[in-house]
């Protein structure tokens, strides 16, 4: 099932709409809400974003030719923080490779002019139910 960014936005947007107290509040509740918020985070490096969607533990794994660099969650925060807001010129697209009750596996793909990098999720539920990323896996093909 493919589904587009507009889409996304579109349900991100409305959830952002509903909660005046909190714009982020909410988006946990289902897994499109949160892979549509890893999109926006990842096309604006938007630390609030990232805080709530990954999980404390979450680790981001990039592919650098034979090597694996890993990065924690306070590590990307404190990239992203650092770097401020930023707006990526790429197209961004989704589509969900596996799902069960407790897990969800997607692909998410940013497209630039010369290359795509594809991001592996996995989502699960946590402790109080709510959907975070666990798990990035990123590649540039």
């Amino acid at each position: 099932m493919r589904t587009t960014i507009l889409m996304s936005l579109a349900v991100l947007g409305i959830v952002a709409f509903t909660s005046s107290i909190d714009p982020v509040k909410g988006l946990n509740a289902k897994p499109d809400l949160v892979i549509g918020a890893f999109i926006d985070a990842q096309m604006h490096n938007d630390a609030k974003l990232i805080k709530v969607i990954l999980d404390d533990d979450a680790v981001i794994n990039v592919s650098r030719g034979k090597t694996i660099i890993k990065h924690t969650k306070n590590e990307l925060l404190s990239f992203y923080k650092k770097i401020g807001y930023v707006t990526l010129n790429c197209k961004a697209s989704y589509e969900i490779l596996s799902e069960s009750e407790s897990v969800i596996v997607s692909r998410v793909d940013f497209k630039f002019d010369h290359f795509t990098q594809q991001n592996f999720l996995t989502i699960q539920k946590d402790k109080d139910n709510n959907w975070k990323v666990v798990n990035v896996n990123r590649f540039n093909v």
